[in-house]
């Protein structure tokens, strides 16, 4: 179902891609209508949630459709007057201004518009989006690329991290091995070296959930990520005190995604070192 899933997403982007390249390459538009418009930016590398969608002005155009796609899909689709864009002033360009969160690579498009009929499709621009402030509010997928370089997850640090774009946190890309106890992690955790960097630490339980997708299982990580040496026979330590017995802590398992309470002394657990974010201690109660 998965594959499935992701090859319909591929089939309907790749589809759009080429129904507007044939629009654009074999439909003669009707006489008198204007002519194909010239796209001036995005493309490259944007950041920010806030763009500009810039492109000439076409003599006689009344309306203008705005088309962009991003890695998730189609995001954009909306016709504009040329007073909306700017392009009845007679100025050389138009432009709309749209605050749309869009993620990783997508391509936008022009189609021009009057009471003769359509124009041609402009030729596609291609924009990437860097990486921004979290996406808490996003389900960004995993496996519409390489386990590297999805929309969700990015591999840093000379390869030894991961960025996962939906939290703006950094983790290790292969946890350690060894078992520890609770304590032992906590102090150890800031001279930890990932990456040449320093800066690491315990995650919250909040955050080491954050990784677990309820739809997987053995690891419950999603699918296509990046990470290695998860082990789902053992339980990883989070920085998470049991507020109803500040002698205990919550530890998470990757196996079925469950976190539970543990004597922070005589346990011995795994860590899975996070960078970034706030790193409080927060306060769970059952």
């Amino acid at each position: 179902m998965k594959a499935r899933n992701k090859i319909t997403r591929w089939v309907s982007v790749i589809g759009v891609v080429f129904i507007l390249a044939i629009f654009s390459s074999l439909i003669e538009p009707a006489e008198g209508a204007p002519g194909k418009a010239v796209l001036v930016s995005p493309s490259g590398t944007i950041e920010g949630s806030t763009i500009a969608f810039t492109w000439k002005r076409v003599p006689g155009a009344t309306w203008y459709y705005l088309f962009i796609n991003d890695s998730t899909g189609i995001k954009v689709k909306s016709w504009y007057t040329a007073g909306q864009v700017g392009g009845a002033s007679g100025g050389n360009n138009c432009s709309v201004i749209l605050s749309t969160e869009l993620v990783g690579t997508g391509q936008w498009w022009i189609q021009t518009w009057n009471n003769d009929g359509n124009g041609q499709w402009s030729d596609a621009m291609t924009f990437t989006v860097s990486d921004t402030a979290p996406t808490w509010h996003q389900i960004l997928p995993s496996n519409d690329g390489t386990p590297c370089n999805s929309s969700r997850f990015k591999c840093v640090m000379n390869n030894e991290a991961v960025l996962d774009r939906e939290t703006g946190l950094v983790w290790e890309r292969s946890p350690n091995t060894t078992t520890t106890e609770w304590i032992t992690a906590i102090h150890t955790a800031p001279g930890k070296t990932i990456g040449n960097r320093l800066g690491w630490r315990l995650p919250t339980v909040e955050e080491s959930l954050t990784l677990v997708d309820p739809t997987q299982s053995d690891p419950v990580l999603p699918n296509g990520h990046p990470f290695t040496n998860v082990n789902t026979s053992e339980r990883y330590w989070t920085a998470t005190t049991y507020v109803n017995d500040p002698a205990g802590a919550l530890s998470v398992r990757f196996l079925d995604g469950s976190y539970a309470f543990q004597t922070k002394s005589s346990v011995f657990n795994l860590v899975w070192h996070v960078r970034g974010g706030y790193g409080y201690n927060s306060q769970l109660t059952w």
